[in-house]
């Protein structure tokens, strides 16, 4: 068949998919997050958004709304990137950040090199692992080299700085991680 131009296009691993060929889809497909639920009211809360751990929390969790309210409640814990776990990946990125920086102060101007910004932190505040069905279509497409699942590392990794006391996050990164076994452009 000869096909119009604007009918093909083509992907970043060399394969070309003919416009008529790909079927119109919708992605309602529902991921369950984990929650967890305030012990007084009962609202339900995302782990990753609260950055709930159950060893800063092993009373349950109390949300902001309802720690005024409870006379007697003492605060669970001081928020503070100390009480947060490490992990290889974070104690790699935080002493290579350290290291950068103790390098680059001497091509600080004079009068900077006087400023204490003090030590960064990183912390991987998420990590969960995933997986996803390859669709039938993409299967077709791709034959045997595409695998049925696909299983990923879906992590959120903080960066943060002590401003006054106070562990202060001055950068977010949310990463999806693919195994060196994934197909094509996930391997990247």
């Amino acid at each position: 068949m000869n096909y119009k131009q604007q009918d093909v296009f083509d992907l970043d691993d060399g394969y070309k998919v003919v416009k008529s060929e790909v079927t119109k889809t919708k992605n309602n497909e529902s991921k369950i997050e984990n929650t967890v639920k305030c012990i007084n009211c009962g609202t339900k809360f995302h782990e990753a958004c609260i950055l709930f751990i159950n060893d800063l929390w092993p009373n349950g969790f109390l949300c902001k709304k309802c720690t005024p309210i409870i006379p007697s409640h003492e605060p669970q814990h001081v928020y503070s990137v100390e009480i947060l776990p490490t992990s290889k990946l974070s104690d790699f990125i935080q002493n290579g950040m350290r290291e950068y920086f103790r390098l680059s102060e001497n091509q600080l101007p004079e009068r900077e090199r006087a400023l204490d910004f003090g030590d960064v932190y990183v912390r991987v505040v998420y990590s969960y692992d995933h997986t996803f069905d390859t669709k039938n279509n993409l299967k077709q497409l791709y034959s045997d080299e595409l695998s049925r699942i696909h299983t990923y590392r879906c992590q959120v990794i903080f960066l943060f700085q002590k401003i006054d006391n106070i562990s202060t996050i001055l950068f977010g990164i949310y990463v999806q991680e693919y195994d060196e076994k994934q197909f094509g452009s996930n391997q990247k």
